[in-house]
Formats: C-alpha cells, sequence, structure tokens
C-alpha cells in the first residue's frame, strides 16, 4: 500500500481478524452461562463496530485528499494556460508580433502537457 495511513489501516485489520478469530471461542459452549456469553457479545460489538469505522475515516480521508490533490493539477494547468494566454495577449497588444492565439501557441508557451 501507498501511504502510512493505509499501512496502518492493514494492520488495525490483521490485528481485528486475529482478536476475533480468538473471541468467536467466548460465544461458543466453552463458555457455558448464557449471561456471559450475551455481556461479551455487548462488548464485542462496539470493537467490530469502532474498526470498522475507524476504516471508513481512513477511505473517506485518502480520498479526500486524492480529490484535492486532483483539483490542484487541474488548477495548476488552467492557471498555466491563462497566463500563456495573457503573455501572448500582451505581446500582442505590445507590437511584438503576429501572434496567433491558437491552442498550440498557447501550449507551447506554458509547457502545458496534455495527458
Amino acid at each position: 500500500m501507498g501511504s502510512k495511513l493505509m499501512n496502518f489501516m492493514e494492520i488495525i485489520n490483521e490485528v481485528a481478524v486475529y482478536l476475533s478469530t480468538f473471541v468467536m471461542f467466548f460465544f461458543t459452549e466453552w463458555i457455558p452461562d448464557i449471561e456471559v456469553r450475551y455481556t461479551l457479545g455487548f462488548v464485542y460489538l462496539p470493537g467490530i463496530l469502532g474498526i470498522i469505522l475507524v476504516n471508513l475515516a481512513c477511505v473517506i480521508f485518502e480520498m479526500g485528499v486524492a480529490i484535492k490533490q486532483k483539483v490542484q493539477q487541474k488548477c495548476s494547468k488552467k492557471s498555466k494556460v491563462g497566463k500563456a494566454i495573457q503573455n501572448i495577449t500582451d505581446k500582442y497588444e505590445n507590437g511584438g508580433g503576429d501572434y496567433k492565439l491558437n491552442m498550440a501557441s498557447v501550449q507551447a508557451e506554458a509547457h502545458v502537457v496534455e495527458n
């Protein structure tokens, strides 16, 4: 996995699987008192729900970071193209030559490589 957060999430999931398999023995006839089993179940459920919520929070956070990076990347490209158009327009208005305002010259000016 790529990030430290996802590695942490993987470790938490591995520990949760290990503990869950261990705790499952508590819900068998190994513990004869049914009230104790129900009590252990009510302790077990919030732990599992907590792990699910931590996983969900990690995934949402990672998605947010990825979306933020994509938006910044798109805004950066638009900013470069806008600056290139402004540079070409300024050169044309200042008598800097006969510039044609086409996409090729804008990309060349902005050094933008289309993906």
